[in-house]
C-alpha cells in the first residue's frame, strides 16, 4: 500500500481514481473530488476542505480526521467506510451509499445526512442540526447516539436503536420494522403512518405522538404530560407505565397505562367541516338530490387560511368594489414565495395576471399555435386540456407518459406544443427532475414548445419535491410558459386568479395580445388580496393542510387494503386526488360512476373523462373532513363489494 505522509493538495480531482492508498497528516484544501473513483483508501490524522472529496469510493477507512464545511457532501455514492474519532462539520453527508460503521464521530451540522443508504452502523455519534436525518434508507443499527434536528428517519426500513435520545419533529414517519430500547424521544407527530414500530423502555415526549400507526408495539414505556392526542387512527398494543395525558380515536388493539385523562373518540373524528350546501357551490349544489356525498370536483371543503379571510374581511369593509390596479406587492408576493418555496427566481416582468389556469391555456394555445395545428397531451390527464385545444382549432396528440411515445410523436412538424402537468392532475405524479429534463430535451430536439400548468405545486407530499420545469436551465426557461396559482393550495378557485409565467418577451406580448382577445385581461380585487395574503402570511397554514390531506391518504389506502384490496390505489405523491383502478369490474368508468351515484348517492369522476387511458378508473376528491372521506369510503364500499 503506498503511503502519503505531511502533504497538502487543492484543485480538481488530486488523487482521482487511485488504490491502495494510505494518507497519514494529509490536507485536502479547496477544490473538488480529491479520491474519486477510489480503492482500498486509509485517511488517519487528514484535513478535508474541498467538496466532493470521496465520491464512488470502494473501501475505506477515516480515522481522526476534520470535514470542514467546505467538504459539504463529501461522501457520496460509496461503499464500505469505517469512520472513527472524526469531526464532521460538513452538512449533506452520506449519500446512497452501502456500509457504513461510525464510532466516537461528531457530525454538529448534520442537515440532510445518511440518504438513500444501507448497511448502518452508529456507535457513539453526535448528531445536531439535523434536519432531513436518514430519510429512505435501511438496514439501520445505532447505539448510545444524540440527535438534534426535525423530520429523521422517515421512509426508513429494518432499524434497531438503543440508548439513543433523539430529539426530532415527525420522527419515523412512514417507517418499516423499526424498534427503539432505552431511549427518549421528544418532538411532535413522532411514528405517524408507521409500520411494526415498537417502542421498549422509552420515554415519550410531544404532541399528537404515534397516529396512523400500524401494529404498533410499546413495552413499559413513559409518556409526557405534553404526549397528548396519541394513537389517532393507530393499530397498537402498548403498556405505559406512567400516566396519558390524553388518547384520541385509536382503531383497534389495547392501551395498558397507570392512568388516563381524556380519551376522546367521536364518530367524527374530526370537526365535519363547514356546511357548502346552499352556497351556490358548484361542488355541493350541482345536484338536485341533498343526500348526494360530493367527491368529484376539484376544490376542498376546509376554510381557507385565516389570514386571507381577514383580508378579504377588510378589502370588503372598505365597501367600494371598482376595476382594480394590481400594485407591485403583488408581483413581490409572487416573485417572494417561489424564491422562498421553490428557489427560482421569478422577475416581475415575466409575470401576467390573469382570471384563472383554465383561460391562461386557451389564450397561450390562440398565442402560439394556428388552426389545424397539434398540441400533445400526456394521458390520463385534466379534461379542460381537450376543450382548450378544441376550442382554438387545433388538434389533441395523446401521449400516454411514455418517453418511447412521446419522442415519436414530438417529431411530427404539426406538433407545436407540449401541455405538461406538473405535478399530473389525474394520477397524482409529481415528476422528478430527471424526468421533467428528459421531456424537455424532447421538446427542445423537435421544436415544441412547453406549457407547464403548474396549479398544483404546493401540494407535494413528504418525500416528493416539485421542480419548477422553467427552473431547470435557461433553455428551457425560454421554451416554455407557467401557470401558477394559489388556488387549489388555499382553496380560492371561486376568486379567479392566476399567473402566466414567460421569460421570453416576444412570447409575451403575443400571450398579452390573446389574453385581451379572449378578454380575461381584468382580475378582480379579491383575487388580487387573497393572493397576497396566502403567499405572504399562509405558508404555516399550508403546511399543516398538507399533514392532514396526506393523513386522509393514508386512512384511504388502509382502507382499500383491507376492504377493496382488488382496486389498486395509485400511490398519491401530490394534489388531493386520489386514482383508484376498478378495471376488475370490467365496467366503463361512466357505468361504475353511475352505478355510486345511484345506489349510494356517491359523486366520485369517471376516469374516462381525463382521456381513453382513464377508462375503467374512478378519481376521489380526498380534501374533506376525516369524517366525510369515511362515509365516503363506506358508500364505495358497499357499491364495488355489491
Amino acid at each position: 500500500m503506498e503511503q502519503i505522509r505531511n502533504k497538502e493538495y487543492g484543485g480538481e480531482r488530486p488523487l482521482f481514481a487511485t488504490h491502495d492508498l494510505q494518507l497519514e497528516d494529509v490536507t485536502i484544501h479547496a477544490g473538488e473530488s480529491a479520491l474519486k473513483e477510489c480503492s482500498n483508501i486509509i485517511a488517519i490524522n487528514c484535513r478535508f476542505e474541498g467538496k466532493y472529496p470521496f465520491w464512488h469510493t470502494n473501501g475505506f477507512i477515516v480515522k481522526n480526521c476534520l470535514f470542514t464545511e467546505g467538504a459539504r457532501a463529501a461522501l457520496w455514492y460509496s461503499q464500505s467506510l469505517q469512520m472513527a474519532d472524526t469531526l464532521v462539520e460538513a452538512p449533506k453527508m452520506f449519500r446512497e451509499m452501502d456500509g457504513i460503521k461510525l464510532e466516537n464521530v461528531q457530525l454538529p451540522n448534520a442537515l440532510e445526512t445518511f440518504w438513500y443508504c444501507r448497511n448502518i452502523e452508529l456507535k457513539n455519534v453526535q448528531i445536531d442540526k439535523a434536519d432531513y436525518l436518514f430519510i429512505h434508507s435501511e438496514n439501520i443499527k445505532i447505539q448510545n447516539c444524540a440527535q438534534n434536528g426535525n423530520y429523521s428517519f422517515q421512509y426508513c426500513k429494518n432499524v434497531e436503536i438503543h440508548n439513543a435520545v433523539i430529539n426530532s419533529k415527525d420522527a419515523f414517519w412512514n417507517t418499516e420494522n423499526v424498534t427503539v430500547y432505552d431511549s427518549e424521544l421528544d418532538g411532535e407527530y413522532l411514528g405517524w403512518h408507521s409500520k411494526n414500530l415498537r417502542l421498549v423502555n422509552c420515554r415519550i415526549s410531544g404532541t399528537q405522538p404515534l397516529c396512523y400507526a400500524h401494529d404498533l408495539v410499546m413495552e413499559n414505556c413513559t409518556m409526557a404530560e405534553d404526549a397528548d392526542l396519541a394513537f389517532e387512527h393507530s393499530s397498537v398494543k402498548a403498556t405505559i407505565k406512567s400516566p396519558v395525558h390524553s388518547v384520541k380515536n385509536p382503531r383497534t388493539g389495547s392501551i395498558v397505562a397507570e392512568s388516563f385523562g381524556a380519551i376522546i373518540w367521536d364518530e367524527n373524528i374530526k370537526a365535519p367541516g363547514i356546511p357548502r350546501r346552499g352556497t351556490n357551490s358548484y361542488k355541493w349544489d350541482s345536484a338536485e338530490d341533498a343526500d348526494v356525498l360530493p367527491m368529484w370536483v376539484a376544490d376542498m371543503d376546509f376554510r381557507t387560511a385565516p389570514p386571507v379571510v381577514e383580508a378579504l374581511k377588510k378589502r370588503v369593509e372598505h365597501g367600494i368594489f371598482g376595476y382594480v390596479r394590481v400594485p407591485d406587492v403583488y408581483y413581490e408576493a409572487v416573485v417572494n414565495w417561489f424564491v422562498r418555496r421553490h428557489a427560482w427566481r421569478i422577475e416581475k416582468e415575466w409575470i401576467i395576471y390573469t382570471t384563472g389556469v383554465v383561460p391562461a391555456i386557451s389564450a397561450v394555445i390562440k398565442a402560439l399555435t394556428l388552426p389545424g395545428d397539434k398540441v400533445m397531451v400526456q394521458t390520463p390527464v385534466y379534461n379542460c386540456f381537450f376543450s382548450s385545444i378544441r376550442n382554438n382549432g387545433c388538434e389533441m396528440i395523446a401521449n400516454p407518459i411514455d418517453f418511447d411515445d412521446l419522442e415519436r410523436k414530438a417529431s411530427d412538424p404539426k406538433v407545436k406544443l407540449l401541455l405538461l402537468c406538473n405535478p399530473h392532475n389525474p394520477v397524482g405524479r409529481v415528476w422528478s427532475k430527471q424526468e421533467l429534463r428528459q421531456i424537455g430535451e424532447i421538446c427542445i430536439r423537435n421544436n415544441v414548445f412547453v406549457v407547464a400548468d403548474e396549479i398544483h405545486c404546493e401540494l407535494v407530499f413528504l418525500g416528493h419535491e416539485y421542480t419548477p420545469f422553467a427552473s431547470i436551465s435557461e433553455e428551457f426557461l425560454m421554451n416554455s410558459v407557467t401557470f401558477v396559482s394559489p388556488s387549489k393550495a388555499f382553496n380560492l378557485a371561486g376568486l379567479q386568479i392566476a399567473n402566466i409565467i414567460s421569460a421570453d418577451a416576444n412570447v409575451r406580448v403575443r400571450i398579452d395580445k390573446a389574453i385581451n382577445i379572449n378578454e380575461v385581461c381584468d382580475v378582480n380585487p379579491f383575487g388580487v388580496e387573497a393572493l397576497m395574503a396566502a403567499y405572504n402570511e399562509g405558508e404555516e397554514w399550508l403546511e399543516e393542510l398538507k399533514i392532514y390531506l396526506f393523513a386522509n391518504y393514508i386512512y384511504l389506502k388502509g382502507y382499500f387494503d383491507e376492504y377493496l384490496p382488488e382496486f389498486p390505489v395509485m400511490m398519491l405523491e401530490g394534489t388531493y386526488l386520489v386514482w383508484v383502478d376498478c378495471s376488475v369490474l370490467n365496467q366503463t368508468s361512466a357505468e361504475i360512476v353511475k352505478d355510486l351515484l345511484k345506489k349510494e348517492k356517491l359523486w366520485v369522476n369517471e376516469g374516462s373523462l381525463y382521456g381513453e387511458t382513464g377508462e375503467g378508473f374512478i378519481r376521489i376528491n380526498i380534501a374533506c373532513p376525516r369524517q366525510r372521506l369515511i362515509e365516503g369510503l363506506n358508500r364505495l364500499k358497499r357499491v364495488l363489494k355489491s
